[in-house]
């Protein structure tokens, strides 16, 4: 004879998980106190993003999470006066959906699929892009491929990652790993949001770019390539986040043309410059060279175009300039 007390208890169990699973959500993504921090760049600026999640809202009949990116811009001289931010009155709102596996960005009237954690190797993935900011113009061929794929434990988590790089016919910069739960660990979400990618739009200098920092209420992760060259601080150069040692103005180091196409002059009233090393925007050391005793040049021709970052063996800061 069947015992209904034990086919009703495991019944009731069942439904239990499904409820678990299905009401409240068991998605790696935008859990409470998500907040991302990037790079804001500017010609002769920077500063940072912190986007965040705003609320819960409907779209269209899907469920989805309304975020808010707000900026602050700041002078790359000592001591890094703010210059610029959008906050209240000026925030970047996004709407995104997602599973673990998939992930939406609202735009144009439709939710967008910008990640894919089922894809495979080999896959060319379309980044899709607002047609009505110039980006289809820009980046005509807005296409990564997957590289390799694996898990990563994080803080405690077990997280899919795929690591890509654009295709031969693209024209944009999106490469590295994208991890579930976080994204893009080299840049912002998309091109949706973020068309400074493209090589296209690098003379205007002012996008959200470069991945810092990502944190829930139970997760944490800090790229370590990237913030070390900002001295830890997920928000440099702002010094109300983290005490930063200021620098003499009087160690001046100038560098032009910029941007620059083949050589790049060096200006300073310090002592004779013997060693210079080239970083680029994920503070990897692209270039060492030993200059000549009296020489002011840099030989910056094998460089790919891009952002990079100048230090001199005389000067305690970096000086940015562009290659073409």
């Amino acid at each position: 004879m069947i015992n209904i007390v034990n086919v009703r208890g495991v019944y009731c169990f069942l439904v239990f998980l499904w409820i678990t699973n299905t009401s409240f959500g068991q998605s790696l993504w935008f859990q409470e106190g998500s907040t991302w921090v990037h790079r804001v760049i500017q010609l002769d600026a920077g500063g940072y993003a912190e986007t965040t999640i705003e609320k819960d809202t409907v779209i269209n009949g899907i469920s989805c999470k309304k975020l808010v990116s707000t900026y602050k811009v700041f002078d790359f001289n000592p001591p890094f006066p703010l210059i610029a931010s959008g906050d209240a009155d000026a925030p970047v709102y996004m709407y995104a959906n997602a599973d673990d596996n998939e992930v939406y960005f609202y735009e144009e009237g439709v939710f967008k699929k910008i990640y894919d954690f089922t894809a495979q190797v080999g896959d060319i993935i379309e980044l899709p892009y607002n047609t009505t900011n110039g980006v289809s113009s820009l980046c005509p061929n807005n296409n990564f491929i997957i590289d390799s794929v694996g898990t990563d434990n994080i803080d405690g988590v077990d997280l899919k990652w795929m690591s890509v790089s654009p295709t031969e016919e693209t024209q944009n910069f999106y490469d590295g790993k994208i991890y579930q739960k976080m994204g893009s660990t080299s840049w912002f979400f998309t091109t949706l949001v973020a068309p400074g990618i493209c090589i296209g739009t690098i003379e205007d200098m002012n996008f959200i770019d470069e991945f810092r920092c990502f944190s829930d209420n139970n997760f944490e992760f800090k790229h370590q390539g990237i913030i070390d060259f900002y001295g830890g601080n997920c928000y440099f150069p702002d010094t109300t986040t983290v005490g930063i040692t200021e620098i003499s103005d009087n160690a001046k180091l100038k560098v032009f043309p910029n941007p620059v196409l083949d050589y790049l002059n060096l200006e300073t009233e310090e002592a004779s410059i013997s060693n210079v090393n080239i970083f680029n925007i994920l503070g990897v050391e692209v270039l060492s060279t030993e200059l000549s005793q009296g020489s002011k040049t840099v030989d910056c021709q094998r460089l790919k175009p891009g952002i990079y970052f100048l230090k001199a063996d005389t000067h305690p800061r970096t000086v940015k300039f562009i290659k073409l």
